[in-house]
């Protein structure tokens, strides 16, 4: 798990494979740092990503397994990270976010990068954020 700068995915020699998570944290830090000029947007996807956080702060609480853990994210956090993912996808279509602001920045950091953001919903044991946990 790392962020998503090219510099730290590994080079790996011929027939190594690894599966590589993106940390949500810097998709969030995003939102954060343009919250003065777009809140109510900022806020829709901070809530969101809040959701997750959540779902996870009771999934450590329940001492899950990462396979509990796994299926507990499928059930709650993947239905919120759709409707983010969809909501993104809209604000682009209907031309409703500038690209090249701050906000439209945030949002393609995003959906750039969605796939190893969210492989904590696929595979267990992965981790999301930096404060994120893997169950012995």
């Amino acid at each position: 798990m790392c962020d998503a700068l090219s510099r730290n995915i590994p080079k790996l020699p011929g027939g190594v494979e690894i599966l590589l998570a993106n940390c949500l944290a810097h998709g969030r830090r995003h939102f954060v740092e343009v919250t003065p000029n777009f809140p109510g947007e900022c806020r829709y996807a901070l809530e969101m990503l809040g959701q997750v956080y959540g779902h996870d702060a009771e999934a450590r609480e329940g001492g899950l397994t990462a396979e509990e853990r796994l299926r507990f994210h499928q059930e709650h956090s993947a239905p919120v990270l759709e409707k983010l993912h969809a909501w993104l996808e809209t604000q682009f279509d209907e031309r409703k976010v500038e690209p090249n602001s701050g906000l439209g920045t945030a949002m393609t950091y995003l959906l750039r990068h969605w796939n190893r953001l969210t492989l904590f919903l696929r595979q267990a044991g992965a981790r999301w954020t930096r404060t994120s946990w893997s169950a012995p």
